[in-house]
């Protein structure tokens, strides 16, 4: 059962049997263990490579828990779960103020592979996204690479627009394949200021994917 991933929570828990966590994301699960030994496994995931017909991941499955049943307290009352989180509030019927797409993409440059936004590398004393703080908005990450790059926004959450109806889901960390894209809305409201988004792999982060992006 997923009872919710990064900032956001379900109430009640979604049932799943494969969950995907993102570089950086988070989730809290909470699994029922059966009479013998579970095993939590991360599957291996394609991410894509350098070349342009991406591909190729040699990584295989790892067991990263084994959960074993307590016989000694078979048959007790479980304890009360804590309680989730306060439900996030649903963007889907907000009034959108802007809508931006920011394009993902990799290339080679004087210096090696360049790692870009919107064609751009970082520059700090840039911003990048100028935001009225209290504004909702939608933007589009899309993906021009053959690589995976989950996007991670710094201190606004995210909601994704294609969860199934009457789901608010809501994320710090949105995975975002190659060749693909993903919609969010995100309330530019709580606090304001100046912060980045980027790619949340660490090396593709420093070699310049990432942005400024300011809400005042």
């Amino acid at each position: 059962m997923v009872r919710g991933f990064d900032s956001g929570a379900f109430d009640p828990p979604l049932a799943r049997t494969n969950v995907l966590a993102p570089p950086g994301g988070r989730v809290d699960l909470l699994a029922t263990v059966a009479d013998a030994a579970t095993d939590l496994v991360a599957r291996a995931y394609d991410a894509g490579g350098m070349g342009m017909m991406g591909g190729g991941s040699s990584r295989a499955d790892v067991t990263v828990l084994t959960l074993e049943p307590d016989v000694a307290t078979s048959g007790t009352p479980a304890s009360p779960l804590p309680a989730t989180a306060s439900a996030p509030r649903d963007l889907r019927g907000a009034n959108v103020d802007r809508a931006r797409t920011l394009t993902f993409a990799m290339g080679m440059g004087g210096s090696g592979m360049n790692f870009l936004i919107d064609g751009r590398a970082f520059d700090g004393q840039r911003t990048d996204q100028n935001d009225a703080w209290g504004s909702v908005e939608e933007w589009t990450p899309r993906n021009d690479s053959p690589m995976a790059h989950p996007f991670h926004l710094h201190t606004w959450p995210m909601q994704l627009m294609d969860a199934p109806a009457g789901l608010v889901d809501v994320r710090d960390v949105v995975d975002l394949p190659a060749g693909g894209e993903v919609t969010v809305r995100i309330a530019f409201d709580a606090h304001s200021g100046r912060t980045v988004y980027h790619c949340h792999i660490l090396d593709h982060e420093d070699l310049g994917m990432m942005g400024v992006v300011e809400a005042r």
